[in-house]
């Protein structure tokens, strides 16, 4: 069980949700204590906290002076709250939050706040406090106070986060606010918009791919397809003829001979893949869906870089058409598809057949990523078999086996997490 994950089960994931239920009926009294947690700085909370534990200690008046002690700290406490409305930050403050748009599972994001003053005065004594993180992110470097930003400057902190589980991601706001002189409060904030972003799944570095081999023609080309392999490869060059386009003159060739020739090109080949992921658990950890998950990432990436087109991506029964790699497409596209699986049922071979028969005579191969080799996986492989249309499965267990089949290769979560790549 993951137990950061079930502490946070009534506490909803967007940050949009998140400040929407704190607003609403259910969470106004949290809301209440919420805003007195905000008005107090780091120092004014444990304050805040020894204040309590001097009130329990003080009940007994007739054996003890600790009560004298507790009303001391209720002055200072209720004396910085109500003061706190006069340390209000001038109109012409600005606070912006901003992240990248994608970050991979366990590296670091960077949250970068921008204080910019536009007043005529010199504000001191800045706060920030930073959002509270999703279950599965926490903070490994904060920077959250400026001691003092000039009139029409700005001042940039760089706080560092983790997060541990792929996925759409948001922030709440972060807000600036200014310290009172004894520190224990804070006057009232200013935020800044929410931020969301990606993260994206890990995936291993593939060092070599063996690909069900087979290209196939694309009459015109692909737009804006990088100068790779046989994609404007010149074929050789041969006499002219009358209709031959001037601009295929060869000179080199004219001059030596004497003789006008022209080029002569050979059509466009590409191979042309797709990727199948198997989103089905049947009760299985989620260790194996999760390095399922990874090495579909892993090929594409590999794929993109170097040796196909990805042509169609189905994760599940969601079909998504689309063209990767050699220079066409983005491979983030790839990734936020991916980030965003999650487990559900098993593969419809009806409905997936249905969708990739349009798309086979352009097809050179197709890759199927499962943690799980069902039946319908199976029959999927066996679907495209029957049409011509080679096939390679990888099957991600959490212990090695020793089956062998011919198109079937079996990677263990340990392989795909090691740092040292993979030869498939």
């Amino acid at each position: 069980m993951n137990f950061a994950r079930f502490n946070h089960v009534l506490v909803p994931q967007s940050a949009q949700e998140r400040m929407a239920w704190l607003n609403s009926k259910r969470g106004r009294w949290i809301g209440h204590s919420y805003r007195l947690y905000l008005a107090l700085t780091p120092l004014g909370r444990a304050v805040l906290l020894f204040w309590l534990f001097a009130g329990a200690l003080g009940l007994n008046v007739a054996q003890t002076v600790v009560y004298i002690l507790w009303a001391i700290i209720t002055g200072l406490l209720l004396a910085s709250l109500l003061f706190r409305r006069g340390y209000a930050l001038d109109p012409g403050f600005m606070v912006k939050a901003t992240t990248p748009e994608r970050v991979g599972v366990g590296t670091p994001l960077s949250y970068t706040v921008m204080l910019e003053n536009m007043g005529d005065n010199a504000v001191r004594d800045i706060r920030v406090q930073l959002p509270f993180l999703t279950w599965d992110g926490r903070y490994v470097a904060q920077r959250d106070k400026v001691s003092e930003l000039l009139p029409n400057a700005r001042a940039v902190l760089t706080s560092t986060a983790v997060f541990s589980a792929r996925g759409a991601h948001s922030l709440m706001p972060v807000l600036a606010m200014r310290e009172l002189p004894m520190g224990i409060a804070a006057g009232p904030y200013l935020q800044s918009e929410a931020v969301s972003f990606v993260v994206v799944p890990f995936f291993p570095v593939i060092h070599s791919l063996r690909l069900p081999f087979r290209e196939k023609c694309h009459p015109g080309g692909v737009p804006m397809a990088s100068h790779t392999g046989e994609a404007m490869e010149l074929a050789g060059v041969r006499e002219y003829r009358t209709g031959d386009q001037t601009r295929d003159l060869h000179a080199r060739t004219w001059a030596r001979t004497g003789v006008p020739h022209v080029r002569q090109y050979q059509q466009e080949f590409f191979t042309r893949m797709g990727i199948i992921l198997d989103v089905y658990r049947n009760g299985l950890s989620e260790a194996p869906f999760e390095g399922a998950v990874s090495l579909a990432a892993g090929l594409l990436a590999r794929m993109s870089n170097r040796d196909a087109l990805v042509d169609i991506l189905c994760t599940g029964n969601d079909f998504h058409d689309l063209t990767i790699g050699r220079s066409v497409g983005c491979f983030e596209q790839g990734l936020d598809l991916l980030a965003s699986v999650t487990p559900g049922t098993p593969l419809d071979v009806e409905h997936l057949s249905r969708r990739l028969v349009h798309h086979l005579d352009m097809m050179s191969g197709v890759l199927i990523v499962t943690s799980h080799f069902s039946d319908e996986v199976s029959a999927i492989r066996r679907w495209c078999v029957e049409r011509h249309v080679p096939v390679r499965v990888f099957a991600v267990v959490k212990r090695a086996v020793h089956i062998e089949e011919d198109d079937v290769t079996y990677v263990t979560v340990a392989d795909i997490q090691q740092e040292k790549g993979l030869w498939l």
